[in-house]
């Protein structure tokens, strides 16, 4: 595989508050360990999980405000922890707006179902998005599969189900997206390119921006 490493941007808020699945002050913890560790057997990576929990332990004990967090785990087991302020990601008072790539990605490329340094599809799309925020990206098939730093869902009519794309349309199953899913808020479900122009309301959502509602432009 030519992925250099393992990148699991643990995009979480450290704080005191038990804001995940597994008690910790970690946003969605045991998700992004799940997801990391999957990835990892996949790609051939060898990770410990009690090394990844002491390298996360001893960056932010010196945090003392919410912070968004990237973990890098490369092939040999090197663990880097960075840690960011976290800042408005949201314009306040705007729609977050979004643009349709201008071509569509390849469903069986495996970059796209991991999380890694590798972003050369992402980058791609965002430099043909001009005044917009991001880009979202379709398969082969006419299927919508995630923005460039988001998962997204579509309420085809006012008060209906909320749609996510499924995993097999060639997409990052995300934190925010699985925990959405769990709740019942979102169905997994293909969505079309027609179909997206075509809703009611478009949502797009991360475990660092959360959800947040998005204009097609």
């Amino acid at each position: 595989n030519n992925n250099n490493n393992n990148n699991n941007n643990n995009n979480n808020n450290n704080n005191n508050n038990n804001n995940g699945p597994l008690s910790s002050p970690f946003y969605l913890l045991s998700y992004h360990l799940d997801r990391l560790l999957s990835s990892a057997h996949e790609l051939g990576f060898s990770v410990d999980k009690s090394t990844i929990m002491d390298a996360l332990q001893k960056e932010s004990a010196t945090w003392n405000e919410k912070m968004r967090v990237r973990l890098l785990v490369d092939h040999n087991n090197d663990i880097r922890v960075l840690g960011y302020p976290l800042t408005l990601l949201v314009p306040v008072g705007g729609m977050w707006k979004a643009i349709i790539a201008e071509s569509s990605i390849d469903y069986n490329d495996p970059t796209l179902y991991h999380k890694t340094t590798r972003r050369e599809i992402y980058d791609r799309a965002l430099a043909s998005k001009g005044s917009a925020n991001d880009v979202i990206l379709f398969n082969e098939r006419g299927e919508v599969t995630e923005s460039c730093y988001a998962n997204i869902a579509i309420q085809p009519v006012r008060g209906g189900a909320w749609i996510t794309p499924p995993v097999s349309s060639g997409l990052l199953a995300g934190t925010q997206r699985r925990k959405l899913i769990e709740e019942g808020k979102i169905s997994p479900g293909v969505v079309t390119l027609s179909q997206l122009r075509d809703a009611h309301a478009v949502l797009f959502f991360n475990s660092v921006r959360g959800c947040f509602q998005v204009e097609l432009v």
